[in-house]
């Protein structure tokens, strides 16, 4: 795994993880469709996660996807490549994380 690649991962677990129904690691996950999150080893197969040619994750298009929480600070490491941020129709509240604005 290169440096990147462990970073778009942490970002993306963060997210899951803080969007999912329960608090802790053990807990049943919310979404709809969560497909091959965490089974796979490319991120870039994972439901929802939209990757250049060079693995760098260019979007999450998660709409109607029963995300329920808040958009952790981790999302910001994914602000050089993510363009897209497609989550209507979820349950998002609390504070919109600051790096989110560095998103290109």
């Amino acid at each position: 795994y290169t440096d990147k690649r462990i970073l778009q991962q942490y970002s993306l677990l963060a997210f899951y993880f803080s969007t999912s129904s329960g608090e802790e690691l053990n807990s049943t996950v919310s979404w709809n469709r969560d497909d091959e999150w965490m089974k796979s080893p490319n991120e870039c197969e994972w439901f929802g996660v939209i990757c250049d040619k060079n693995g760098s994750i260019g979007g999450l298009e998660l709409n109607d996807n029963n995300l329920q929480g808040t958009l952790p600070p981790e999302i910001g490491i994914l602000s050089s490549s993510l363009s897209q941020l497609l989550l209507r129709n979820n349950n998002i509240s609390g504070s919109i994380p600051r790096n989110i604005g560095d998103l290109s």
